[in-house]
Order: C-alpha cells, then structure tokens, then sequence
C-alpha cells in the first residue's frame, strides 16, 4: 500500500512540474510575439525622467547674547543689542544625474520601428536588461507597453533605436541579434 501511495505521489510531482513548464512556455511566447491591442485613443503617459532639483531652506538662530538688558541710567528703559543680518547659505543643489537607460515612453515618433531586446513583467527587471545592454554598447530604453496598442499589455518592453522604415530597423537587428538572440523589429503605435 505505501509504495503505491508514494508512487502516486511521484506521479503527480511530474505532472504539476510538466504543466508549470508548459504554461511558461506558453507565456514565452505570448511575451516573444506581441500582438496589437485596441486602443480607446488615450495618449500615452509621460513619466518624468530627470531627478527633481533640492533646494536648502534656510533656518533662523537666536543668538542668546541679542536679549534685551536693563540700561543703568534709566531703570524704565531696556537697550537691545544691534541684531547682525544673517545671511543664508546656499547649500549645494542636488544634480539630476543620467542613467544610461531611460524609463518613460518611446523616444521615436509615432509608427517608428524600433528592436525590441526583451519584455519584463516589472520596471526594475528591465531596467536591469537595459544597463546590461549598455554594458554591451547598445543603447537600450525601457517604456511601458500599456501605452502602446502595437504592444500587448502589461510588460515593461527593452527597446533600442527608433527607426523610420521596418528596412532601417531590420538592418540594424543583425548587431543587437549577436547579444540579444530573441531580438526582434516591431512597430511602435500609441
């Protein structure tokens, strides 16, 4: 009776792990072959790139020592020491520093073409294939595919170039093909 339990229990194992394996690959190929979504002709969103500036504020001290104190000659009258103007420091301004990738939309026009590299489900996944692209002299952006209707949603897309015509962008795939070979061209709409 054990060994057929256990057994059983074998099987199963298997199974779970043959359909996991299956419902990935089915995935894989979802996110390899994106295929168009209709729009409802809202524009896609911008999302700011460049790090706000910081600003210092000032802060005003007291200095004990500009207290008023009774004046000698006249016990009615108090003297205040002359208050010096204090002037404030500038603190150094926080610089917007460039990251070799950017995150927000496509940096092509409208109907660009453009080599998709890979498709991520989170912003920090693909981030993390674009800086391994510049580490690989390609020049590699992130954008949001839920902004495109070309693009099935719900992924964080690793593009490189905007090109003009679907021959300039199917040149150019050759050099990205010998780093990234599930590269493909695809046409960038909103």
């Amino acid at each position: 009776m054990p060994i057929y339990l256990g057994g059983g229990l074998v099987a199963l194992a298997i199974l779970g792990v043959i359909l996991a394996i299956a419902a990935m690959s089915d995935r894989e190929e979802t996110a390899a072959t994106p295929t168009p979504t209709p729009s409802a002709g809202v524009p896609p969103q911008e999302t700011p790139s460049a790090l706000p500036t910081i600003t210092a504020v000032p802060t005003e001290t007291v200095d004990p020592s500009l207290t008023p104190t009774p004046d000698p000659a006249d016990p009615n009258a108090t003297t205040t020491p002359e208050e010096p103007t204090a002037e404030p420091t500038a603190e150094p301004t926080a610089e917007a520093t460039e990251d070799p990738t950017t995150t927000g939309g496509f940096s092509g026009n409208d109907g660009d073409w453009t080599i998709i590299l890979a498709s991520e489900d989170s912003q920090s996944a693909a981030d993390k294939v674009a800086e391994e692209a510049a580490g690989k002299s390609i020049t590699a952006e992130v954008l949001n595919s839920d902004d495109y209707s070309t693009l099935n949603g719900g992924f964080w897309v690793v593009y490189s170039g905007a090109y003009a015509t679907k021959k300039e962008a199917q040149d150019a795939l050759g050099a990205v093909k010998a780093e990234y070979s599930d590269a493909y061209v695809k046409k960038i709409q909103a």
